[in-house]
């Protein structure tokens, strides 16, 4: 079976939200070094060099995970659109989180880019649950298993 476009264009965001988490991990790194080396002594210092170190570990593993997602959505592998219904179900989930915590006063642009994520969230989940997308991944894995 012929692979679904969407299917490639789900695989393209997924390897830049990646990019994302990778950017993100080194703007941790920078930010406790820079936290850490600024002379300043005492617990201060010392909770931005654990924030940045535990920030650094966090992104770098969800862009590890992302990027082997990616690779694996994009080769049809079956167990790859399970996890990425899952994973941005979590996702969705942290969104509207997100959403409902800013109230009464959200930043505007972060109200913004959050109600983009949740439309992008829910339009990836409805396409991985299409019957042709789900049989496209199932040939892949009949073919595997014969």
């Amino acid at each position: 079976m012929k692979r679904p476009l969407g299917v490639i264009v789900v695989a393209i965001l997924m390897f830049m939200g990646r990019g994302v988490l990778t950017v993100g991990s080194l703007m941790y790194f920078l930010l406790g070094a820079v936290a850490v080396t600024a002379g300043a002594e005492g617990p201060m210092s010392r909770l931005f060099s654990d924030v940045g170190t535990i920030g650094v570990a966090i992104f770098a593993i969800l862009a590890a995970a992302y990027l082997i997602l990616a690779i694996s959505i994009f080769r049809l592998v079956y167990w790859a659109r399970v996890a990425a219904i899952v994973s941005i179900g979590f996702g969705l989930l942290f969104a509207i989180i997100g959403i409902l915590v800013s109230f009464p006063r959200p930043d505007r642009m972060v109200f913004g880019w959050q109600l983009f994520v949740i439309a992008a969230d829910i339009w990836i989940l409805a396409y991985l649950m299409r019957p042709h997308v789900r049989e496209a991944f199932n040939v892949e894995r009949v073919v595997a298993q014969t």
